[in-house]
Order: C-alpha cells, then sequence, then structure tokens
C-alpha cells in the first residue's frame, strides 16, 4: 500500500448555509489522503505509475466552485471525484477546516473528516 497525501490546500468556496457565505465565499483547508494499492518499492520511477498530486489538486480546485450546503457534502463530492478520475486509487481520506466558523464567536476552525472507499 502507498500513501499519497496533500496538506494543507487552502480554497475559498461558496459552501455554507447562508446566502452570503455563497456570495462572499469561505476559507477552508483541505488535506487529503490517497491509499494505492501498489507497493511504493516496486515501482518503476515514472508518473505514469502513480497518481500526479498536481492533477488532485487541480480537481480540488474546480470542485469548490459548487455552490453547496454542507461541508460534509464538499467532503464527499471531493471524493466521489477522486475515485471516478483515479482508478489506482482504493481509499481516500478527506479532512476539510472551515475557518472561523462563527464571526463572532472565539472558535478557529470546525472540520469534518471522511472516508471512501471504491467498492
Amino acid at each position: 500500500m502507498l500513501t499519497i497525501g496533500l496538506k494543507g490546500i487552502k480554497i475559498k468556496a461558496p459552501v455554507g448555509v447562508y446566502g452570503w457565505e455563497k456570495m462572499q465565499g469561505r476559507k477552508y483547508n483541505i488535506y487529503i489522503e490517497l491509499h494505492l494499492n501498489m507497493d511504493a518499492g516496486a515501482m518503476k520511477d515514472s508518473l505514469s505509475n502513480t497518481v500526479n498530486y498536481e492533477d488532485v489538486y487541480e480537481l480540488v480546485i474546480r470542485e469548490s466552485e459548487h455552490p453547496l450546503n454542507l461541508v460534509e457534502s464538499f467532503s464527499a463530492l471531493i471524493g466521489q471525484r477522486i475515485l471516478e478520475n483515479f482508478q489506482s486509487v482504493e481509499k481516500v481520506k478527506i479532512r476539510i477546516e472551515k475557518e472561523r466558523p462563527l464571526p463572532r464567536a472565539n472558535l478557529e476552525a470546525v472540520f469534518i473528516e471522511s472516508e471512501f472507499v471504491r467498492k
């Protein structure tokens, strides 16, 4: 098993239940773990034998343009798209942190973590 991680993708996305959140966008930090069913020691030194994390990053940026109500839905969308687009990925773990979720509260962030497994 090989794990590839993307740590701290910083985006602004129209995700939230309030209209102003969709209009202004909210700041999110995204962490992704890709679990590939391959032995890192047996790999050839070629990008075609793995998942290009630049492609995963671009996928996240594209999917962040969709207005959604829930961070959970945002995570599910990203997880499903990764499994659809990268056949060597067997499992995806996603953590999404929403910065300053309550503007008047002293709360740095809330987060959700989810896992998606290829069937």
